[in-house]
């Protein structure tokens, strides 16, 4: 994408703008969705399910952090790879003028905000070869048995037809896909379309939010992920989705704040898109982080995180494409308007697996840890002892 860029900058490629970008940022969206699945994967392997939710915040941090990175860094790259300044340069200008001493004639570097990324990308991979093994073994550690879904069957080939008619015939597997497109809908509903509006409608007096809007989402995803997370794991015994019910049910609640108060309240409106942001990211990292891994097994991390993360890109695509349509006579109250049904639906389908936990994961609490956890369901009151969810089972 840069190297495009630099060629069209001087003249040396001609081709439309909007579909070549658009056919390379599909191609890097292909490529980049390796990376969840790949950090999920050896996750798997090196957390216990006990722990995979405090894992889950660190994926939401780094994620947020992600964000902060692609909007305010990128942002800054751009307004400091100037060829003519006016007046004096700024430090980040003379650094970039020392460190990328280049004939521009007179153009801006702006290739640069597609270079910097990417250099620093191939550093992480170098280091990556040398440090980060798949497992404890190869890491001269003990390997054990994290009580997911693959339990007692380490044995067992992998083979990839069997693995994909047992994640798209597991029930569980299937909602979780559908709340984390829900999840799609919500982040990036959120996420991309915030920023947007600000540019579009003068918030007066929410001025802070537009223009440190990366680094908001970085600090409030790194905390939801944070608390939620550890809430799944200490005070729902690792369960995903009393907390992910309770994040939609906020969500709800503040979409529905946000149509009253679009208007007429810039911070209310800022502060709503902030605690959504919060809520959704928590959501994302539970479920494709977390609860993907446990009911897939580590041996079948890779692909159920996957489909779980292929319905985040679906959610995605539906808000981009939507609210897109709906916006475009200005009238921004349908923004909240259409995201309103979703954390609804999302609410439903992390009822559905309110007490879900693979049954090595049960049969660990019971045993190892005397867990006597108490229930209360439509069918009535029952203990965990009493209560058997596996994925031939139907959801309760």
């Amino acid at each position: 994408m840069g190297g495009v860029t630099y060629l069209i900058i001087y003249d040396k490629l001609h081709l439309p703008l909007v579909p070549t970008f658009s056919i390379l940022y599909a191609m890097n969206m292909f490529f980049q969705s390796y990376g969840a699945v790949s950090i999920i994967k050896v996750k798997a392997y090196w957390f216990h399910v006990r722990e995979r939710g405090i894992f889950g915040s660190i994926f939401g941090t780094f994620l947020s952090f992600g964000i902060y990175f692609a909007l305010d860094w990128g942002q800054a790259i751009v307004n400091n790879s100037q060829a003519d300044l006016v007046g004096e340069p700024t430090t980040m200008q003379m650094i970039f003028r020392y460190l990328f001493a280049i004939e521009t004639g007179g153009k801006d570097p702006i290739w640069l905000v597609f270079f910097i990324p990417a250099f620093i990308l191939m550093v992480w991979a170098m280091i990556d070869l040398f440090l980060v093994k798949d497992t404890p073994g190869e890491a001269n550690f003990e390997d054990f048995d994290t009580h997911d879904a693959s339990s007692g069957s380490d044995d067992e080939p992998i083979r990839i037809l069997p693995v994909l008619k047992k994640i798209l015939s597991n029930p569980i597997l299937i909602t979780i896909s559908l709340i984390e497109f829900t999840s799609g809908v919500l982040r990036n509903g959120i996420v991309n379309w915030y920023f947007i509006f600000a540019k579009d409608v003068p918030q007066i007096g929410a001025e802070f939010f537009k223009s440190n809007w990366g680094l908001i989402l970085a600090v409030t995803g790194s905390l939801g992920g944070l608390f939620f997370g550890w809430a799944s794991d200490h005070l729902f015994h690792s369960r995903r989705g009393p907390p992910v019910a309770i994040s939609l049910s906020l969500i709800f609640l503040l979409c529905v704040i946000m149509i009253f108060i679009l208007d007429s309240s810039p911070i209310g409106v800022a502060i709503c898109c902030v605690s959504i942001a919060f809520l959704a990211i928590s959501v994302h990292s539970l479920m494709s982080g977390t609860a993907a891994a446990d009911f897939g097994g580590k041996k079948m991390t890779a692909t159920a995180s996957g489909i779980t993360d292929g319905f985040v890109y679906i959610g995605s695509a539906l808000q981009s494409f939507s609210i897109g349509y709906l916006v475009g006579g200005k009238d921004w109250v349908y923004w909240p308007i259409f995201l309103s049904p979703f954390p609804l639906l999302g609410i439903y389908l992390a009822w559905r697996i309110w007490h879900a936990i693979p049954e090595a994961t049960r049969k660990y609490l019971i045993s190892v840890e005397k867990v006597t956890l108490v229930v209360k369901g439509p069918k009535g009151t029952a203990t965990m002892e009493q209560i058997k969810i596996n994925e031939s089972e139907e959801l309760r």
